[in-house]
């Protein structure tokens, strides 16, 4: 989780950032969405029980949040 916060951190916004629970690192995917949208893209999501309030936490900071 820690390198890939560091990766969200360092990728140009706007940026597609996909923060899920244990479904997020095997049905979405960030090498067909980047090329779709034209931007860097990184998946955020992790599948060791580690809730969505604290991927959140962990991503908030690093993406700038438009709606």
């Amino acid at each position: 989780m820690v390198h890939k916060t560091a990766r969200v951190a360092v990728l140009p916004s706007p940026k597609p950032v996909i923060p899920a629970g244990s479904n997020g690192p095997y049905s979405h995917s960030c090498a067909v969405m980047g090329p779709l949208l034209g931007l860097p893209c990184e998946k955020a999501g992790i599948a060791v029980g580690i809730g969505l309030v604290e991927i959140f936490v962990r991503y908030a900071p690093t993406i700038d949040w438009q709606f």
